[in-house]
């Protein structure tokens, strides 16, 4: 669907990416745009099936679209939607944690102070984890949880959240649209709570 002479150069099909993720966060769902040739007698739908084919497993074309010659996904996106989940024992006022060291035995610079073990050697002990199974967010903590969040909605100055932006810097405003816990559940023995985040754009990190 890319003319020969275009291939290879993504400024030249026009590429754009509605979004991106930070670095170990993965997008479930995103929108490209790019411009390419559909042949006469085929449809969007051909081109659509046939991507799904030859593309890998863990990747699914839902749609393609027209859409007018200049449009740019990122910056006529209308918001983002990102959803994260956490583990409820990390919201606790107050976390109480121990830990068992495994590895060589420690070293001792000349003046005689320990060195840092790396944090590979630290593993929770078996009644820190018992404690962190076992916890479970109180209802009058997630009131209080859903509360905060409301107070990020709106726009709001997001320098603290971001590196090189001060609260001077009119790029970190931002409009958020809704913030919220949508449900508590658990898995594998540990309470989680998913936090819906929906704004027109996200600052860096």
């Amino acid at each position: 669907m890319i003319d020969p002479r275009n291939f290879g150069d993504i400024k030249k099909i026009r590429w754009s990416r509605a979004s991106r993720t930070d670095k170990k966060v993965h997008a479930l769902l995103n929108y490209f745009s790019c411009k390419l040739h559909v042949e006469e007698g085929k449809t969007l739908d051909d081109y659509k099936n046939l991507l799904n084919e030859i593309t890998s497993d863990d990747m699914h074309i839902f749609s393609l679209q027209e859409t007018g010659r200049h449009f740019d996904a990122r910056c006529q996106a209308s918001y983002r939607e990102y959803d994260y989940y956490i583990p409820t024992f990390l919201l606790q006022n107050q976390i109480e944690l121990d830990f068992t060291t495994t590895g060589d035995e420690q070293k001792l610079m000349p003046n005689g102070y320990a060195l840092p073990r790396p944090r590979e050697d630290y593993h929770p002990s078996d009644e820190c984890k018992k404690r962190l199974y076992e916890y479970r967010m109180p209802e009058e903590d997630k009131e209080r949880l859903q509360m905060l969040f409301k107070k990020f909605e709106g726009t709001n100055t997001f320098h603290n959240y971001t590196r090189d932006c001060t609260y001077k810097d009119a790029t970190a405003k931002r409009y958020m649209i809704e913030l919220r816990t949508t449900q508590f559940s658990v898995h594998n023995g540990i309470e989680f709570c998913r936090v819906y985040l929906k704004g027109q754009s996200f600052l860096y990190n």
